[in-house]
């Protein structure tokens, strides 16, 4: 959640005169951060399915899939058990002129090439 938006809160708790009126702005915190949340999972499984649809089109493959987890703490994404990204770990740049991260598909696309580049190259 952005400062701005945790610095409203923390101004109008600091103001709040009477316990029910704390109670009712900490259920409204509560609830925007619930919100965002979802809706980042959201997104999260709607970049899976375009993954796999992707896969699918390029290659017919059915038996190993990009897949979403979460641990309810960290948001992952997986292909055939191997983690290609989590919001734990989000090892991805920061372009400080756009103050965001480098979009996540494109990120996941890379690590899943590079496995599979390092994969090719080991061999018995």
């Amino acid at each position: 959640m952005e400062k701005e938006r945790v610095n409203h809160y923390t101004k109008r708790l600091w103001n709040a005169n009477h316990i029910t009126e704390i109670r009712s702005i900490l259920k409204e915190f509560e609830f925007e951060c619930v919100s965002k949340n979802a809706s980042t999972s959201m997104d999260y499984v709607e970049i899976v399915r375009e993954l796999n649809v992707k896969l699918y089109e390029q290659h017919k493959e059915v038996d190993s899939y990009f897949e979403y987890r979460t641990t309810g703490f960290a948001d992952l994404i997986l292909f055939d058990e191997l983690i290609l990204w989590s919001s734990e770990t989000d090892d991805r740049e920061f372009d400080e002129g756009k103050n965001d991260y480098e979009p996540l598909v494109p990120f996941i696309k890379k690590q899943f090439n590079q496995i599979a580049d390092k994969m090719q190259k080991l061999r018995f």
